[in-house]
């Protein structure tokens, strides 16, 4: 069975306008921390915050374009995080001190607890690099114990959010955006579940929702990645999976045009991907569903390389123990929605089925170079064209298309 390698405003204060009113001007951010919960709240203006962990192990919170912070800001313990960004178009970064000398690697920050950071209305920009512990000698990283980013609240308007997790362990990832054009960028992740949702509420009739998705070296127990399936027809959205490995890996696409690419992706369970309605384009290439005895055997290197284990002096024969499990039975499940849609496989490895329902629409299916116990591609209503290649291993089960 063949099998896929997987890949780490200047400053201002508090005045007294009048005896009667109090109003705090732009740019104040206020801090607080209790029993190792930091709180970050920032006002209406544009701000710019950084909290950063400091080479011994304490954090610093800085306003990054001269904001002014009220509450302790150095030196601090932080077992969580929380941050209200408020209105405004805000910056947030969470991640270790970053290097002048190497500017382009980020160096999560250690945080045991909860990470939660609101953005807020406005268009915000957000980055969170953080693992729950860092052990360098057995080049191993703990998870923290969650992670959620909200980009706002609004679901009318273009308030366009970048939202960007980086190098970061977590045991549960959560990211929502919402009306706008947002980018998300999920790179180097390892968490037990993650949910990615670009388009969370409906969009109102006169508000696009053209998402930008990337995902890359993602490695998850289930994680679920939705493009807003209640944006209008006007929207569209890019998914763009590359490298990771996932138990149960769902892809919700939108009413929209989307495009979706998946790429060196192994799915120990399921494979499932709704793209609803839209002239949608499905690419997969280089896809795996399901375990076989070499991936076991992959798994158990990285572990013993990982952890520095003695193979010799482990109380069982591990080649042997290999040798006995069952090939895990995994499946890879398509329905392409309503439109005229285009769904492209090649490279993909079953250990079970494949399932591909085109459904309504003029769609056309490309397949080739495909191991499977069975295919089953169904073209559904429209008038729809196939074109399967001569490298199908498979008991192939094709109905409703025409040869092209």
């Amino acid at each position: 069975m063949k099998t896929f390698r997987k890949p780490v405003s200047t400053p201002r204060r508090l005045f007294l306008e009048s005896l009667e009113r109090r109003e705090v001007l732009a740019g104040n951010v206020a801090v607080s921390l209790v029993g190792g919960a930091l709180r970050v709240t920032g006002d209406s203006g544009d701000n710019v915050i950084g909290i950063f962990q400091q080479p011994n192990g304490r954090f610093n919170v800085v306003g990054l374009d001269d904001e002014t912070i009220t509450g302790p800001q150095e030196n601090l313990i932080v077992r969580s995080i929380l941050v209200n960004a408020g209105a405004g178009d805000d910056t947030v970064l969470i991640s270790a001190e970053p290097d002048p000398f190497d500017p382009f690697t980020i160096v999560p920050a250690q945080v045991l607890g909860t990470t939660v950071v609101n953005g807020g209305t406005g268009g915000d920009t957000i980055s969170v690099n953080v693992v729950g512990r860092l052990i360098p000698a057995a080049n191993l990283a703990l998870p923290s114990l969650s992670v959620t980013v909200d980009g706002g609240i609004q679901t009318t308007g273009m308030q366009d959010d970048a939202v960007a997790v980086v190098n970061t362990v977590t045991g549960v990832l959560t990211v929502n955006t919402y009306s706008g054009d947002d980018t998300i960028d999920i790179i180097g992740v390892i968490s037990l579940t993650a949910s990615i949702n670009s388009g969370v509420a409906a969009t109102s009739r006169d508000a696009t929702d053209n998402d930008l998705v990337n995902i890359f070296g993602g490695y998850a127990l289930t994680s679920t990645v939705s493009l807003g399936t209640s944006s209008n027809t006007d929207s569209g959205n890019t998914l763009a999976i590359d490298t990771g490995a996932y138990g149960t890996l769902t892809i919700m696409g939108g009413n929209g045009i989307d495009n979706i690419e998946a790429s060196n992706v192994l799915a120990g369970l399921a494979f499932n991907i709704y793209a609803y309605g839209g002239a949608d384009t499905i690419t997969l290439n280089e896809v795996q569903t399901g375990l076989t005895r070499d991936n076991y055997q992959e798994f158990a290197d990285l572990v013993i390389q990982a952890l520095g284990i003695d193979v010799n002096r482990l109380p069982f024969d591990l080649p042997s123990l290999i040798g006995r499990l069952p090939t895990l039975p995994g499946s890879l499940t398509i329905f392409s929605g309503a439109g005229d849609d285009a769904v492209t496989l090649t490279n993909i490895v079953s250990t079970f089925n494949i399932y591909a329902y085109l459904e309504g629409g003029n769609d056309t299916l490309d397949a080739d170079f495909i191991i499977a116990k069975r295919a089953y591609f169904n073209g559904g209503a429209g008038t729809n064209f196939s074109t399967l290649g001569d490298e199908i291993d498979a008991i192939v089960s094709l109905l409703l298309f025409e040869d092209q």
